[in-house]
């Protein structure tokens, strides 16, 4: 009796040390979070429907995410710097050789990067405190291998952040934290300098903040139109709108209020008011525009068309400084 006892006991004391199972962890703010930082541009998964959470990330996918997070990927991508590494996959090689020659990264020696070994909690926090602009160098804030005081204190690692069992969830949730966060020494928060870098517009932060607070994980939509701001394509002519000061544009809010921006004879100008839908005989929605706070407007009532869903707006009715019919308005 005495020795099933102790099997059983050293039995019990093994199961306990074993890492808690993926299946035990919610992934849910993940999800949400991972879908707004692909709205952004700054987060891929495996594929379009699978972000592949429960995986730990590679040292190579925490370069690239971190390349990503601080607006360098098409730098990136365009470069042809060299590396010393032969373990690099072909696809990385650009990334690597950036960062390695932007002094962003070391290898784990002088010929391997330790491309497919598994990145470890602290390795992307320093990476994020480094695009906080924390340094990690002598007398620096922190020191590269233990990030988490300073993470913690700034709000860069939230309580739901394992970084014992780090994971691409982990860092998507990283990632979502430090976008709001004011670069060391300054008054602008990282967010804003991607937004002044151009990786994304204020109206997509707004659209990405709303996916997640909405607990959706997709963008809002209301009567089957989607929200956000809508930029003209091109008009019925083909000519098409590239220089964004001369960019006619309508922004649909999930309060029923608009923005509009275009030329009304007067140069470019903005009205707002409110808006509603409708159906048409053809089955697609119509959106009807009020101006209510503009002098510039000739007209009052302006109607777009869309389907239920669509990124594009069609203009039905109204002269907006754009041929009406077939002007093409896309989701931006």
């Amino acid at each position: 009796m005495k020795k099933r006892i102790i099997i059983l006991m050293i039995a019990i004391i093994c199961f306990s040390s074993l890492p808690i199972s993926v299946s035990a962890r919610d992934y849910t703010q993940a999800e949400v979070r991972a879908q707004g930082l692909k709205y952004l541009g700054l987060f891929k998964g495996v594929s379009d429907t699978n972000f592949d959470l429960e995986r730990a990330p590679t040292r190579t996918e925490t370069l690239v995410l971190f390349i990503r997070m601080i607006g360098e990927e098409a730098a990136a991508k365009n470069s042809n710097w060299a590396h010393p590494f032969t373990d690099v996959p072909k696809w990385a090689d650009a990334y690597v050789g950036y960062a390695y020659n932007k002094g962003y990264t070391v290898g784990i020696s002088d010929t391997k990067f330790g491309a497919n070994d598994i990145a470890e909690g602290y390795t992307y926090l320093t990476f994020m405190l480094r695009a906080l602009s924390y340094s990690d160098g002598n007398g620096g804030d922190f020191t590269w291998n233990n990030p988490y005081t300073l993470a913690s204190s700034i709000g860069l690692m939230t309580s739901d952040v394992d970084t014992n069992d780090f994971r691409r969830a982990d860092a998507v949730l990283v990632s979502w934290n430090a976008l709001p966060l004011p670069m060391n020494g300054g008054n602008k928060a990282l967010a804003h300098l991607l937004i002044m870098g151009g990786v994304f517009t204020q109206e997509q932060l707004d659209t990405a903040i709303a996916m997640v607070e909405n607990q959706t994980g997709q963008e809002t939509t209301v009567d089957g139109v989607r929200i956000g701001k809508y930029v003209c394509a091109t008009d019925s002519y083909g000519y098409s709108y590239n220089a964004a000061e001369y960019c006619p544009s309508v922004t649909l809010k999930d309060d029923m209020s608009f923005l509009i921006y275009a030329n009304t004879g007067e140069g470019m100008t903005t009205g707002s008011g409110n808006w509603h839908t409708g159906a048409t005989d053809t089955g697609e929605i119509a959106i009807y525009l009020t101006v209510n706070d503009s002098n510039w407007f000739e007209d009052t009532n302006y109607c777009f068309t869309t389907t239920a869903g669509s990124s594009v707006l069609f203009v039905e009715d109204g002269s907006i400084g754009i041929t009406p019919v077939y002007s093409e308005f896309v989701l931006n």
